[in-house]
């Protein structure tokens, strides 16, 4: 079966004070996530135009393994972290690669 390539992007909006708490906690995802079979890109981005605003680009094998990753115990944690430091809830959203 072939497996169909999917991209998922994470924007994140830190409230005032709490962002580099949100970064520090993000880069320590990193070398976690690159190392998960089904992973073929993670990066961590911080706006250039908008203050306590970061963005998760994310490519990954296929839909089973970024649900995969989604159930992982360092990503669940980051989540509880998320509910306390977020101005606003996460915006996700899944792509389709194309060619």
């Amino acid at each position: 079966m072939h497996k169909t390539p999917v991209t998922f992007v994470v924007r994140l909006k830190a409230k005032k004070g709490t962002a580099e708490r949100l970064e520090q906690a993000a880069i320590k995802l990193i070398p976690l996530t690159k190392a998960e079979a089904g992973c073929l890109e993670y990066k961590f981005h911080a706006s250039s135009q908008e203050a306590d605003s970061f963005l998760f680009y994310e490519n990954w094998v296929d839909q089973e393994a970024l649900n995969k990753h989604l159930k992982m115990p360092y990503l669940l944690e980051f989540k509880t972290l998320l509910d306390e430091i977020l101005r606003e809830p996460a915006e996700f959203t899944s792509w389709t690669m194309r060619g």
